[in-house]
């Protein structure tokens, strides 16, 4: 041994030359941690009660804090009862996602030349995720009650819909209700009626379609 590491400088830890002597030894130790930057130290110097600056240290070496982060999780909800859980008279299409997907451009007729917007009314099964499709010529209250009618006839009446706060989702709404009125001849045909629900606006995440 080396007349140096027999008899190393003695130094009080919370001197300024032990913080230096301290952070070269960390950072001779590649910043592996206490043991590491003690061995190190004790090649250049004994420091008094040197084991708790250099822990306390190493603990808030900015480099060894970032390194040990634990990474963000994302905090989820649990899901709709709707979403996860099949109907109670188990058919598809009882709880409905409703939305708008275009605008397309089309030609209305095999014989034309001039091609028109149209959009596609998707219909999504919460439960199973089955997807109907129904085209629609424009974003009119009228266009989005034939597709529904449309749909019904296929699926049957939803009893419930799930869609964003569009202006014509919205009035259709209205208009739902008043032809359910207008046809509330029978009792069972009142139980028919559709629940329409509105997501939160601007959350497009929340009918998680």
């Amino acid at each position: 041994m080396s007349f140096e590491q027999k008899h190393p400088p003695i130094l009080d830890a919370s001197s300024p030359l032990a913080g230096l002597v301290i952070a070269w030894a960390h950072q001779r130790a590649k910043h592996g941690g206490f043991r590491a930057t003690y061995v190190h130290v004790l090649q250049r110097a004994w420091l008094i009660h040197g084991a708790h600056h250099i822990r306390r240290y190493v603990k808030q070496c900015v480099t060894c804090v970032a390194s040990r982060a634990r990474p963000a999780t994302q905090l989820m909800a649990a899901l709709p009862q709707e979403r996860v859980s099949p109907s109670p008279s188990g058919r598809l299409f009882q709880r409905t996602g409703l939305d708008y997907a275009g605008p397309f451009m089309i030609l209305p007729a095999k014989e034309s030349k001039r091609t028109t917007k149209a959009w596609v009314a998707v219909f999504v099964c919460l439960a199973s995720k089955l997807i109907h499709l129904e085209l629609v010529g424009d974003l009119t209250t009228e266009s989005l009650l034939g597709a529904l009618e449309r749909f019904s006839g296929r699926r049957d009446h939803p009893s419930e819909i799930w869609s964003d706060n569009a202006t014509h989702f919205h009035r259709a709404d209205l208009e739902i209700r008043e032809v359910f009125a207008r046809q509330n001849v029978t009792n069972q045909l009142a139980e028919q009626g559709t629940l329409w629900r509105f997501i939160p606006p601007g959350a497009p995440h929340f009918s998680g379609l």
